[in-house]
């Protein structure tokens, strides 16, 4: 008989909030998803937050609100994508000392896309520029691969991607 394994609670609550958060990446990445899938991707990325309030630290909440915002953006509401993504970047400017090099760099570009999408380009090119910069700063060479890989992807809503 196989030994069960027991948590606290904390214990769980960071288990769930990885096991969402890797729900999220998942259905981000599908070129469709169903209805109950977009819902799902909602539900898990609000989910992801909920239990990092318990289990981690502001720089925890900090990439949840981008990846909420990110949702929001799949699902086509930029003006929810737009909240969370303004609390990504409040939360970054607010704990610096918590965050690593690239989150600021993702924090801009999450306030890009979500300025893009709500037509808001001058903005939204201010906000690039301001990611890219933040990504020529991010001191690990895979780490920034990762970012300016992520930067010229996806969908830019009319504004040009970024010149790497």
């Amino acid at each position: 008989m196989e030994k069960q394994k027991t948590y606290t609670l904390n214990d769980a609550h960071l288990h769930f909030a990885r096991a969402a958060n890797g729900e999220i990446w998942a259905l981000l990445e599908k070129p469709v998803r169903t209805r109950d899938e977009d819902a799902h991707l909602l539900a898990a990325a609000f989910a992801s937050y909920y239990h990092w309030s318990f289990a981690g630290r502001e720089v925890h909440l900090q990439r949840a609100e981008y990846m909420i915002a990110r949702a929001f953006l799949a699902l086509g509401n930029p003006r929810e994508a737009m909240l969370h993504a303004a609390r990504c970047l409040e939360m970054t400017r607010n704990y610096p000392d918590q965050m690593a090099d690239f989150d600021l760099a993702y924090a801009q570009e999450m306030m890009a896309r979500a300025h893009a999408a709500i037509g808001q380009l001058e903005l939204a090119l201010k906000f690039k520029d301001a990611a890219q910069m933040a990504g020529e700063q991010i001191q690990n060479q895979e780490d920034r691969e990762i970012f300016f890989a992520d930067l010229a992807d996806g969908n830019w809503y009319g504004l040009q991607p970024p010149m790497l």
